[in-house]
């Protein structure tokens, strides 16, 4: 991966554009297109794509990235939502269980379907 020094991102939030980011020259090497990346926003952080490694920008006081997100983050957190997932699937079908009914004449349970 060639070193990044600005960057072109896509915010995770309902914003219509992209923006320009400094990379930190400690985190020039793990910059690349896709990566995930922690960006300032206003008063906060948000997570980030980066769609576009640039030589220059001719934006203007840019700030630099906080943080990236390596593909071991991104793959642990792909098999959890895929995890998580399936025990909601599992979870959502529609269970069947014992119960008594007032009206039945019998002692034992019907199960209901």
């Amino acid at each position: 991966m060639a070193k990044a020094n600005y960057i072109r991102v896509v915010i995770d939030r309902a914003i219509h554009r992209e923006l320009d980011y400094l990379v930190p020259e400690t985190l020039s090497e793990r910059v690349g297109v896709g990566s995930r990346v922690r960006v300032p926003f206003r008063e906060r952080s948000a997570l980030a794509t980066v769609v576009a490694i640039l030589d220059h920008s001719e934006a203007e006081g840019l700030r630099s990235i906080e943080a990236t997100f390596c593909a071991r983050h991104l793959s642990i957190t792909k098999h959890c939502a895929h995890w998580s997932n399936a025990v909601w699937r599992s979870c959502a079908k529609k269970p069947s269980f014992a119960t008594r009914t007032a009206t039945s004449s019998s002692s034992q349970p019907r199960i209901l379907n």
